[in-house]
């Protein structure tokens, strides 16, 4: 039997491995012991931080709540209705139509050769001059909730609209899709993500599936996405409630995607669901008038949410 050492000297890669399996598992569990989150220790600890940082620069202070609010901090998730004029709505379907018609789509996703998620995303697509309604979506009455979530001000930094459509049962059994099996993002935590239905949504158009804050801390614990997060296992299993959000085309929910665990319903067959997403973080003072002209504070790559670097970044 080969020693340790010898072991080390015919495969040091597999120690490499080893160590930055076990460093992340203790990043994990120290998350989880420190701050009661479903995240990485370094997440939680950056996105405190960045909303500290927000709050101690702040021209006021902000100090009032709301029901949403407070729904938000303790479950992580809250549906705040249809705050939205229906126009506004039906225009930026309307366009996004356009976009899928003319193949001007930013990304997809899909498995096998075939495409199954048509979408664009704020740092490869111009919204300031092909979809300016986006403007509206990041409304007073949104902002008012999260400015009560955060204690400070908040700001976009990423748009993201899609569609998915159905993918058939032989492909989901055999592979992950479009982000169909249970997860939590690996962003830090001050991240808040705002999901918006450009079409009404029931469950036969693959809504978005959630569990509260405390259900996926005491899901998580050694957890793995590839074997608990299949869609009728482990979460659907332990979870206390699923929460399904369906509604009209306009509905809307705030998350924390980061701390609890979400996925993607699949669309029944002949149906599909799209779907706008803003990603929110902490911001020092109110926006701008004009700040989807600014287009560098919000074409953020997903990647760029991660990380000590976030704290330098925006």
């Amino acid at each position: 039997m080969l020693s340790t050492a010898q072991k080390v000297i015919n495969d040091p890669k597999s120690v490499v491995r080893f160590t930055e399996t076990m460093v992340k598992r203790a990043d994990y569990r120290l998350g989880r012991d420190v701050f009661g989150r479903s995240n990485k220790l370094t997440s939680s600890l950056v996105g405190d931080l960045a909303i500290k940082r927000a709050q101690l620069a702040q021209s006021d202070v902000h100090a009032s709540s709301t029901s949403a609010s407070r729904t938000l901090k303790r479950e992580g998730i809250v549906e705040p209705g249809q705050p939205y004029d229906q126009s506004t709505i039906e225009t930026i379907e309307a366009k996004f139509d356009e976009i899928l018609d003319a193949e001007e789509y930013t990304y997809t996703r899909g498995t096998g050769g075939t495409d199954y998620t048509f979408g664009v995303e704020s740092s490869t697509f111009d919204f300031r001059s092909e979809l300016p309604e986006i403007e509206d979506i990041v409304s007073a009455d949104i902002l008012d909730v999260l400015h009560d979530y955060y204690g400070t001000w908040a700001k976009p930094i990423r748009f993201n609209i899609w569609r998915n459509h159905h993918v058939p049962p032989e492909v989901v059994e055999s592979s992950e899709v479009f982000s169909n099996y249970w997860h939590t993002d690996p962003h830090t935590t001050d991240h808040v993500k705002l999901f918006v239905y450009l079409t009404d949504v029931d469950e036969d158009h693959g809504p978005f599936h959630a569990v509260s804050k405390s259900d996926s801390l005491s899901i998580t614990n050694d957890y793995k996405r590839s074997r608990d997060g299949v869609p009728k296992g482990r979460v659907e299993a332990e979870a206390s409630d699923i929460m399904k959000f369906t509604g009209q085309a306009g509905s809307a929910a705030l998350c924390n995607a980061n701390v609890n665990l979400h996925r993607a319903g699949i669309p029944a067959e002949g149906n599909h669901r799209d779907l706008l997403q803003v990603v929110f973080v902490p911001g020092s003072e109110p926006l701008a008038d004009d700040w989807l002209q600014d287009r560098e504070n919000y074409a953020f790559e997903s990647s760029d949410h991660n990380g000590i670097q976030r704290l330098f970044q925006y």
